[in-house]
């Protein structure tokens, strides 16, 4: 009852109102989150009328644009954003609809409205997937300090497995009704006090679950700033929810339990600056969470509790011109215990001391020196509880050489151990010991021409405690050498060159017939020519060569049997043309052949060979009236063709539009 007044009450401001308001991440919900009474514990603002982002957004990465933004005005000075976003990227196509609308309607009483559609298709994966969420609150400020509010809350995520089917195969839903208070407070010089509640009914459901119930939420924090230098704060958050649940099965409640969820959140920090250059920081928290949910397979009751410690400080001494140290430790738990599924239970301590050093020793050079040293200890039921151990120390050495050269070297050692308690069922315990150095030089003898010459050597040493297995006793050793070069020519025709050449190689202390050696050559040529003021052309070519096989030392004797070579090269020529600023023209098209060979009885043979084939071509306009408007428009097709399934004749076209008024 209190849910359907609520929405009908939604409705009629939405109707009498107007407003823009910028809408909330609470509604974010990627394809297979969980919306049980967990999503409940995500936590909102205490007011719900101001969010930190747009709902719904999808973050698929690539290609989300927006295809038309509009605002219209009725009834006064009423602004509400209407925005639709189209994109489609090869075979996804997303769809994104959002409303916002916020309105002061007095200098004490404010109204907020987000909405949003989003829907997402995959035709390769012949699937699409919804989420639409919509969020509306009043606000009312009693005072300066003392402010209370009203919010409604809800999301419906849906999954349709085929493009064919009308109505979704998975479902999950919620809403929410929390009525709000507020209080800022200034105690005295110095001390802030803020305390939020919420507290409200909630109704939810996912899969065969369903449930409703209550929510309740307090939040308080209290600051103390007497000065510049000194910073300190402690906060307390608790959450608590009491749910009536039920499983169904074919429309029939087959198991019903009345769930109590709540967490409770405590921190404080303190920041001190002792004096100029010395700096000291402490903080620490421990968070305590249960959770009860029915169990849609055992038809139980399930509980989890999880508990957590944390505190860590932090010194930082810079006193000195030449000289700066970084000091820091920390220290943790993590505890989590199930009611049915016992063999999840587990828990890890871990301890953590880290320092590191900056010394300006002499002219030019900088020195940086870091140590770190770190133990874990995880609990499981199984053979798998064991500690950890991990050691570390590394330099790092910058040196100038005149106004034209630098050069800076890297040393790195790491010792991880790892250890396990049960010897006999997880004979596992090793040691594994990395050592790194490198090092690199940049020389640039006059400013059209730039050079870098670089090495590296790598070794990994692993060996096993127990003589089970020692047969995987092994060293990896790695050789590299790099360089390059950028010329500036005549009329800014540029030339860039990049070598890379690496040997791994792979050592078993007791069985020689399984040590490895792969090589690697890399060569990668740039040619850049700027025909006019706004056309430019690119050649590049790649080139690569990895040979691999087995590797064996007899007194001294390096014996290599090669197994197999593989060449590839690959050759792109990019055409760029800008006839306005607003308008960009770009064609790319490449060539690769890959090359495959392998020995047999020491005689070279050839495998197969993989031809690809590319080309693309993309327009792009970009354009702004004022201020407050501009059209964005973007349009490219590509074209593959190979021998590999995934690219025999693969042809996709992106389009993007995007338009946006500032009214």
């Amino acid at each position: 009852m209190v849910l359907t007044f609520s929405i009908a009450l939604a409705l009629i401001l939405i109707l009498a109102i107007s407003a823009s308001a910028e809408p909330e991440d609470d509604f974010e919900t990627e394809p297979g989150d969980s919306l049980d009474a967990e999503a409940l514990e995500e936590g909102t603002d205490s007011l719900g009328v101001d969010g930190p982002g747009p709902p719904g957004r999808r973050r698929d990465g690539e290609g989300e644009r927006a295809i038309e933004t509009r605002g219209f005005s009725f009834w006064g000075s009423t602004h509400p954003d209407l925005s639709i976003r189209v994109s489609r990227r090869k075979d996804v196509t997303n769809w994104e609809t959002r409303l916002a609308l916020k309105e002061r309607l007095s200098s004490r009483l404010s109204f907020n409205l987000s909405a949003a559609l989003n829907t997402r298709e995959n035709t390769t994966l012949n699937r699409s997937d919804s989420n639409d969420g919509v969020t509306t609150g009043l606000k009312y400020n009693l005072s300066e300090m003392l402010a209370l509010g009203v919010r409604y809350n809800s999301k419906v995520t849906a999954f349709r497995y085929s493009l064919d089917k009308k109505e979704p195969d998975e479902k999950k839903g919620k809403e929410e009704v929390l009525v709000s208070a507020e209080l800022n407070r200034y105690l005295y010089p110095g001390v802030d006090m803020h305390l939020s509640m919420n507290a409200g009914a909630t109704r939810n459901a996912y899969g065969s679950v369903s449930n409703t119930g209550s929510r309740k939420d307090l939040a308080a924090s209290v600051s103390y700033m007497p000065n510049s230098s000194l910073r300190s704060s402690v906060s307390y958050t608790a959450k608590s929810t009491l749910i009536d649940s039920d499983v169904d099965s074919s429309g029939a409640t087959v198991f019903s339990s009345r769930d109590e969820s709540f967490a409770h959140d405590l921190a404080f920090t303190v920041a001190y600056d002792v004096q100029p250059g010395i700096k000291l920081s402490v903080d620490a928290s421990r968070n305590e969470r249960k959770k009860e949910r029915p169990d849609p397979v055992r038809l139980e009751q399930e509980t989890e509790m999880r508990r957590a410690r944390r505190a860590g400080a932090s010194v930082t001494f810079d006193i000195w011109p030449r000289f700066r140290w970084d000091m820091s430790m920390r220290f943790g738990e993590n505890v989590n215990l199930f009611d049915l599924q016992e063999d999840r239970d587990n828990s890890n301590r871990s301890a953590d001391f880290a320092g590191s050093a900056r010394i300006q020793s002499w002219r030019g050079a900088t020195m940086n020196l870091g140590g770190s040293w770190d133990k874990s200890r995880n609990t499981y039921k199984t053979p798998e509880t064991g500690d950890n151990v991990h050691k570390s120390l590394s330099l790092k050495l910058n040196q100038g050489l005149g106004a034209k050269a630098d050069m800076n070297m890297t040393l790195l050692s790491d010792l991880t151990s790892v250890m396990y308690d049960n010897k006999k069922k997880n004979p596992k315990d090793r040691d594994r010991i990395d050592s790194k150095i490198t090092m690199a030089v940049n020389y640039m003898p006059v400013a059209a021409v730039k050079t870098r010459l670089g090495g590296e050597f790598a070794d990994e040493q692993t060996v096993y405690t127990e003589a089970a297995q020692s047969w995987n006793n092994r060293n990896t050793r790695r050789f590299r050498v790099t360089g390059s070069y950028d010329i500036k020519t005549y009329r800014d025709v540029g030339l860039t060159q990049n070598y890379d050449i690496s040997a791994v190689y792979v050592f078993y202390q007791y069985g020689e017939n399984r040590n490895t050696l792969m090589r690697n050559s890399n060569i990668r040529t740039r040619v850049t020519f700027p025909l006019a003021r706004k056309l430019n052309v690119n050649v590049n070519h790649q080139y690569k060569f990895q040979d691999q096989g087995g590797y064996r030392e007899i007194d001294g004797e390096r014996l290599y049997a090669r197994s197999s070579e593989r060449e590839t090269n690959i050759l792109a020529i990019n055409l760029r043309y800008v006839p306005v600023k607003s308008l960009k023209l770009s064609v790319r098209s490449s060539y690769q052949l890959q090359r495959n060979y392998k020995y047999k009885e020491g005689v070279k043979r050839f495998d197969y060979e993989i031809p690809t084939r590319e080309i693309s071509g993309k327009v792009s306009f970009n354009h702004k009236w004022g201020d407050r408007t501009s059209i964005a428009i973007s349009v490219e097709q590509n074209r593959r063709e190979g021998t590999r399934v995934s690219e025999a004749f693969r042809s996709f076209r992106n389009i993007e539009f995007e338009a946006t008024h500032v009214f």
